[in-house]
Order: structure tokens, then C-alpha cells, then sequence
């Protein structure tokens, strides 16, 4: 059972476009909408949600796998 003042730590996770990894841009307007759009959700769950990392694919394992 969790207690009351419990206090989930969690992280977001931001993926590039194909269109983003062609291009090379890393610091794309997708990347930058997407951390937008995920810290408000985030906020949007309460207090007891606390965003203590954000992972960007930057497709370094993208390139291994070919």
C-alpha cells in the first residue's frame, strides 16, 4: 500500500521525426514542442509527480542497428 504523501519520480522521453534524424537536427521544433507538451502533463498530474530526468533519442543506437 502507498503511502499518502508518496512521491513518484518519473521521466519523459522525446523521440526525433525520420524528417528530424534525415535532416540531422537534433534541437528540432518537433524536440522542442514534444518537451512542452510532456512537462505539462507532467504538472498536469499533481504534486505528488515529480519529473526528475528527460531522455532524447538522438538516434545514437539508431545508427547501430543498420
Amino acid at each position: 500500500m502507498l503511502e499518502k504523501n508518496s512521491i513518484f519520480k518519473v521521466a519523459i522521453y522525446i523521440r526525433l521525426s525520420k524528417e528530424d534524424m534525415d535532416r540531422g537536427d537534433n534541437d528540432s521544433e518537433s524536440v522542442k514542442n514534444q518537451k512542452i507538451l510532456l512537462h505539462e502533463y507532467v504538472n498536469s498530474l499533481g504534486e505528488e509527480y515529480e519529473l526528475v530526468d528527460i531522455y532524447i533519442d538522438q538516434r545514437i543506437y539508431w545508427n547501430k542497428l543498420r
